[in-house]
């Protein structure tokens, strides 16, 4: 997992997953995950991904490759 902070307020984070088996060592999977997080206030924050997904050997009536863009709201509660 990779994070950037850009600017006080906005970070960049990237994480890629490889997965294998054992049982065949032709089955593997991928994904690469990247986000843009902005910060509005102290509790709410802006969120943007694009999540790409690999299976080298995908069920019956998939493909191998998938995508998929998100934005969000994120909110933050913090005890004290």
């Amino acid at each position: 997992m990779y994070k950037l902070k850009i600017t006080a307020t906005t970070d960049l984070t990237e994480e890629f997953k490889l997965l294998g088996t054992f049982d065949n060592a032709d089955d593997w999977r991928a994904a690469n995950a990247i986000g843009l997080t902005v910060t509005i206030n102290t509790i709410f924050s802006l969120k943007a991904s694009n999540l790409i997904r690999y299976a080298h050997f995908p069920p019956p009536g998939f493909k191998t490759t998938d995508s998929s863009t998100s934005i969000a709201l994120v909110a933050s509660f913090k005890r004290q």
